[in-house]
């Protein structure tokens, strides 16, 4: 008997897990926005959910959809890095620190360097990256239809993506600040 035979079921359990963990967070962050606008959390538990369904069912029957979800997102996670970076460095590095990082007690302290890494480490490192991806995508992954929205693995289908869901984001952003401000009132 190998190994294998002992690792291979405890691999894919682990993996199970941490899907499953991340899956409940999401699920989380997704109804808590609702229940900030003032939806009922059994409510909101049920919407996100069945739009957590909805949505992920057509990666879940196509591989080609899978593919190009994975190859839009997985690169989105740069811009979602440098947004988070924009957005300390805008609340105040130093503040950010102080207050919603350093503020636990009993955890290990973050010093000054924090601050230059995500106010000037981040954006190098999103610049680097994200120019080299943008080279591969256009010059050797698709250079004859680098822009075609409809594509499976370009720079066309990302940008058209990242901006329908920027362009929500933007829609509804005020209402939802305006509520999650309201609640934050209404708990004090």
């Amino acid at each position: 008997v190998t190994g294998g035979s002992v690792v291979l079921p405890l691999f894919f359990i682990a993996l199970f897990c941490a899907a499953l963990s991340s899956l409940i967070a999401m699920v989380e962050l997704s109804t808590r926005v609702l229940i900030d606008v003032g939806i009922s959390r059994s409510a909101a538990v049920r919407f996100v959910g069945l739009a957590g369904i909805v949505c992920g069912l057509p990666a879940a029957t196509s591989i080609a959809v899978f593919e190009n979800q994975d190859w839009v997102w997985g690169i989105g996670l740069m811009l979602s890095g440098l947004f988070v970076s924009i957005a300390v460095t805008r609340y105040g590095r130093d503040q950010f620190r102080r207050d919603l990082i350093n503020a636990a007690t009993g955890a290990t302290k973050l010093g000054p360097a924090f601050g230059w890494l995500v106010s000037i480490g981040i954006p190098i490192q999103f610049a680097v990256m994200f120019g080299w991806w943008m080279y591969q995508s256009v010059v050797v992954f698709d250079p004859e239809n680098w822009f075609n929205p409809v594509r499976m693995n370009n720079l066309g289908t990302c940008l058209v993506q990242w901006g329908i869901a920027l362009g929500l984001l933007w829609l509804f952003n005020d209402r939802l600040a305006t509520a999650s401000q309201r609640e934050m009132i209404e708990e004090r």
